[in-house]
């Protein structure tokens, strides 16, 4: 019998961020418990890389269903991959002898059928909650003709789901408050466990220096996005802050990294508004990824003001590991505004304003002690908070409970 079935959408070796947390996940659990995991078998980013059925990763056993090579920028293939991902793991889920069953959101009708066999097994079900995706097409405004629909039946197995939870983990504390209030959820039902950074970020600044030197960094002040360049940021304010800070202090150079729905609306306005101090790259490998946030000066993260509640953007966790400010457009009292004001680790701009934005940037590089400060912060609230090992204990002691 398997203690933990745990169904993600994407898994080890993939390097979407909702891979690496529910990877983490299973690597503690496993220290615990007899896990097994239950996830499609091509990547992510590149649906022509294909992972094998079946394989072990330290203590968990890992098996693969088969999925068509889809493109996920597609809304229709996206539709059709979504539904053939829940009956896999409807299917898979089935057949396991399981004491407790565990979904990750999105697509949410392959966390409702996970639920639906945990019920009808008679076993706990927990979800872990990330995005609330029928309420970010609902704010976002992408649920017009027949996606209303689409997106109405989807909200309605989203409140199914929550109806069946034992569990409900969320991201954040303003997840926690929305779901409560649109959901009618019990608030004993909902736990709040932030997500989390590396173990350990180790800096060489020897390793630093050779990447800025690389890359042409050496004389530039770096303002880093990196992450899925999507839907649920808000891309026009740093672009208008990149273009006019042009004519304030050529010295200060944007760097987004990434791939997502707004990619090419980001190389548009790049191209069509000339904008020359800002660069856009495609994802990188995890090392690369550690010397690029190493490298920067500052970092970036943003949330559209409408998705308060319904997203966290995760990546503010393993920024922290590298130590450096971070600056935010985010919506106020959202759960990483009231991190940035607890632990002192950022510069929030919460009313949307390019200016602000400037002005926020502006004032970490030319006051040298209070960028100082702030950086000490985040890498105390990093080594504190936000260490990989501190956070996932949370899930074994959730698991500890129901097992």
């Amino acid at each position: 019998m398997v203690d933990i079935l745990i169904s993600p959408h994407v898994f080890y070796p993939d390097i979407p961020g909702t891979a690496k947390v529910t990877t983490d996940i299973a690597r503690i659990l496993g220290e615990y418990y007899k896990v097994k995991v239950i996830s499609q078998n091509r990547a992510y980013n590149d649906p022509k890389i294909i992972y094998n059925k079946y394989e072990i990763m330290g203590q968990v056993a890992i098996e693969r269903y088969n999925v068509p090579n889809f493109n996920k920028n597609s809304n229709l293939q996206r539709l059709i991959l979504s539904g053939l991902v829940a009956q896999r793991s409807k299917e898979y889920a089935l057949k396991e002898d399981t004491k407790v069953y565990m979904a990750v959101s999105n697509p949410q009708n392959m966390a409702y059928q996970v639920a639906k066999v945990a019920k009808q097994k008679g076993r706990p079900f927990v979800y872990l909650l990330h995005d609330l995706y029928p309420d970010v097409m609902e704010k976002t405004g992408h649920d017009k003709g027949v996606w209303r629909y689409i997106n109405a039946y989807i909200k309605h197995i989203t409140k199914k789901i929550f109806d069946m939870s034992d569990i409900i983990i969320v991201i954040g504390r303003d997840a926690r408050e929305y779901v409560i209030s649109n959901y009618n959820v019990e608030p004993e039902r909902i736990r709040v466990i932030t997500n989390w950074g590396p173990e350990e970020n180790n800096i060489d600044k020897e390793r630093v220096i050779e990447y800025k030197q690389r890359k042409g960094w050496m004389d530039k002040f770096i303002v880093l996005y990196s992450g899925n360049i999507g839907q649920t940021a808000d891309f026009e304010v740093i672009l208008k802050a990149a273009k006019e800070m042009e004519n304030i202090d050529k010295d200060i150079l944007f760097v987004i990294v990434g791939n997502g729905r707004k990619k090419s609306f980001v190389m548009d306005t790049i191209t069509n508004y000339n904008i020359k101090n800002t660069i856009l790259l495609d994802f990188v490998p995890d090392d690369e990824y550690i010397n690029m946030i190493n490298s920067a000066d500052c970092l970036f993260v943003s949330l559209r003001k409408e998705l308060y509640g319904i997203s966290v953007p995760s990546k503010t966790y393993y920024y922290l590991s590298a130590g450096k400010p971070i600056v935010g457009v985010l919506p106020p009292n959202s759960e990483v505004v009231l991190e940035m004001m607890e632990d002192g680790f950022g510069v929030p701009c919460t009313d949307y304003s390019h200016e602000t934005l400037i002005e926020a940037i502006l004032s970490l590089k030319n006051d040298s002690e209070r960028y100082n400060l702030i950086s000490q912060n985040a890498r105390k609230a990093f080594e504190n908070k936000y260490r990989k090992s501190i956070v996932v204990k949370q899930y074994v002691e959730l698991f500890k409970e129901l097992l």
